[in-house]
């Protein structure tokens, strides 16, 4: 807590420990530095720990007394988010790599089905990965044809055969 000519107050324990300056009378270029954060609405790092700053006038009898700067430790809160980030990164891969699996399986019932489809399967993969990348580079379809959207694309082609699993060989022959 500041008077309204920059001269301390009060600071609290946890104010000291993140400005030691506030013990000693040199304290000034800590104060800047909490009005200017304060003021353009930035976090203070600091000791390995983030606040946000608050800054709040003090009136009395509707005449400015001072300013309080109230730090707020969102360290945990900052960490919380990174964590959380990082483990939503890490579950879509798990689930990218259980849809891999599954589309991998479907390939392989069908191919085990049917030796000849297999190679069908295989070579209309590529052949999907060719036409879509000259697709993109052609500039065709440039609002659908989007790298996430050519990876599903080539990604499912496995798949356009897999009806032939439940019809019957004498109908397919």
């Amino acid at each position: 807590v500041f008077d309204t000519d920059g001269e301390l107050l009060y600071s609290n324990a946890t104010a000291q420990q993140v400005f030691p300056s506030l013990l000693s009378k040199d304290y000034t270029e800590d104060m800047m530095q909490l009005q200017n954060l304060s003021e353009r609405n930035l976090s203070l790092y600091k000791n390995d720990r983030i606040y946000e700053i608050t800054k709040r006038q003090i009136i009395r009898n509707n005449v400015p007394y001072g300013t309080m700067y109230i730090l707020h430790d969102m360290t945990d809160t900052y960490n919380y988010t990174d964590r959380l980030k990082k483990d939503v990164a890490e579950k879509t891969k798990e689930v990218i790599s259980i849809q891999h699996s599954v589309i991998a399986s479907f390939a392989n019932m069908i191919e085990a089905r049917d030796g000849v489809t297999g190679l069908h399967i295989k070579h209309t993969c590529e052949y999907v990965k060719i036409v879509a990348k000259a697709l993109k580079e052609e500039g065709k379809y440039k609002d659908i044809l989007t790298d996430e959207y050519l990876d599903y694309v080539i990604q499912a082609a496995p798949l356009h055969d897999i009806g032939k699993i439940a019809i019957p060989d004498y109908v397919l022959k």
